[in-house]
């Protein structure tokens, strides 16, 4: 049985749209924690076993239907609640959304022993920064200072993990890969676009793997981005926190973990 709202979409008042939207979420937010909830004790007891599933992950992407990358997300969510129990207290009541709850726990994994004495101020400010790009962007500079070293390393790992797979497809090549955030902004502020030219059909992606060939064939210039440093980090040639003109932040070290030399 489908338990739909009282009223369909289109009878409520105009005024009033945001309003119900906002309510949906917040209740959406609310079953997610309790969803959350019954996969600790699913992942506990193991009862995933009895219906002859081999793990959470396993049932979530048959029995409810899942994305593989959803279904671990869920389970990884579940999981890390188990560790923190003001963060599962506050998306429970509504507080904080499941997107901030991803972020925190994030910084929980890196942070360590540092995070269960800091998880009330956490859990204040992600009540205080609806913006899920914000509140990462305060933990990522909290991170610096009580996890600088694992914080270098998880950034390490990510470089590691870059790959860029080139596939013949018939006629076409096909091109899909991960990189860095630091590569990933350099490619998206040279790929930016501008709006179409009167006449011009083109689609916005097919726009972009023009222009990104225009660039492969010298015919545009490098592009230029405005990153914002510390002079502490820059004096002391020491690992720290970059920002990129668009919000953008990561560690400042060139590639292969070396501190960037100021000049």
């Amino acid at each position: 049985m489908f338990d739909l709202a009282e009223a369909p979409p289109d009878l409520i008042a105009p005024e009033d749209l945001i309003e119900e939207l906002d309510s949906l979420f917040a209740h959406r937010d609310r079953y997610d924690a309790r969803i959350a909830s019954v996969l600790q004790q699913i992942e506990e007891s193991e009862a995933y076993s009895r219906d002859g599933y081999t793990s959470s992950t396993a049932m979530l992407k048959h029995r409810m239907s899942l994305h593989p990358g959803e279904a671990l997300r869920q389970v990884t969510r579940a999981n890390g609640l188990t560790q923190a129990p003001l963060t599962a207290f506050a998306y429970a009541s509504g507080a904080i959304s499941g997107a901030q709850v991803d972020v925190i726990l994030e910084a929980k994994f890196v942070a360590g022993d540092a995070f269960p004495e800091a998880e009330g101020w956490i859990v204040t400010l992600a009540m205080n920064t609806p913006l899920v790009r914000d509140l990462k962007k305060q933990l990522e500079y909290w991170l610096e200072q009580v996890a600088s070293v694992d914080l270098g390393s998880e950034r390490n790992l990510m470089r590691d993990l870059r790959s860029l797979p080139l596939r013949r497809d018939g006629e076409m090549f096909r091109i899909n890969g991960w990189v860095d955030i630091e590569a990933g902004e350099r490619l998206r502020a040279g790929v930016e676009l501008g709006p179409p030219a009167e006449g011009d059909t083109r689609s916005t992606p097919a726009r972009r793997a023009d222009l990104l060939l225009d660039i492969m064939n010298g015919a545009s210039g490098r592009p230029d981005i405005l990153v914002h440093v510390s002079a502490e980090t820059l004096l002391e040639r020491s690992p720290g926190i970059s920002e990129a003109s668009t919000g953008t932040f990561s560690p400042l070290r060139r590639s292969g973990g070396s501190p960037v030399t100021p000049t």
